[in-house]
């Protein structure tokens, strides 16, 4: 048996035994309309799901830089994309920190994955499709304007690399319509972890999640959009050159 197997094996077991009980309570929360008691629930289920696939995988995971977060208000964190891995990563290295995410359509309708993010405020986007796009956008903007914060990666899709590719601009009509504080995120090596290796777990990859310095985007305008994502993905792009291990 490949540790690739056994990793699938336990963080399967883990989800039937740990996670699936849980959303059944949240179910309940939801049912009753006790919609904090749903999303704390759902945060400490995904922070231990996350934390529990980092540990087994055995990856080396260095976080830099989290007290440039702000706490006293949402904010929309804006990583890179490398692979399926970096949501587990984010929600273990960003646990202090709750926050939703903005998730392609074809994997928030996956089985576990579909019941577990509906009730963490994750919001499913369609980028085939300009109208949901656009409801997902409000979607997201809503949460926020809700205080919750919320995740979103620009490029749209896993690059398996760590050079970002040009962003869309989904993320910064967010900005514009909330006014959120931007935290970009340099996420490193994350795709060696799984997919970068011919889909086998990456076992001792040193991997690390960075945070940049945030961005206020409080009064911007539309013109602004294009600015700011040129803004951010330039202080990202810039990172990864110069990031050494």
């Amino acid at each position: 048996m490949t540790e690739t197997t056994k990793f699938w094996i336990k963080v399967i077991i883990y989800g039937l035994t740990k996670v699936h009980p849980a959303i059944k309570k949240m179910e309940v929360y939801e049912k009753n309309g006790e919609k904090e008691k749903e999303f704390a629930l759902a945060t400490k289920t995904v922070q231990g799901w996350s934390e529990y696939c980092i540990n087994v995988a055995e990856c080396n995971l260095k976080v830099n830089g989290l007290e440039k977060i702000p706490t006293d208000k949402p904010v929309l964190f804006v990583p890179n994309h490398q692979s399926y891995a970096d949501i587990p990563v984010l929600l273990y290295a960003l646990k202090d920190y709750p926050f939703g995410f903005v998730v392609r359509k074809t994997m928030a309708n996956m089985p576990f994955i579909k019941q577990l993010f509906s009730h963490f405020n994750c919001v499913p986007i369609d980028v085939t499709d300009v109208r949901q796009s656009v409801d997902a956008i409000n979607k997201t903007a809503e949460n926020i304007n809700n205080g919750y914060s919320m995740a979103i990666f620009p490029e749209g899709r896993r690059t398996f690399s760590n050079t970002p590719e040009p962003f869309k601009n989904g993320a910064f009509k967010i900005a514009k319509k909330t006014g959120v504080t931007i935290v970009p995120v340099y996420l490193h090596n994350i795709h060696r972890m799984f997919e970068g290796n011919g889909h086998q777990l990456g076992k001792g990859v040193n991997a690390s999640v960075n945070i940049l310095d945030p961005i206020n985007t409080e009064g911007m305008t539309r013109s602004d959009v294009n600015t700011l994502n040129e803004k951010v993905y330039d202080m990202i792009l810039n990172f990864s050159k110069n990031y050494t291990e």
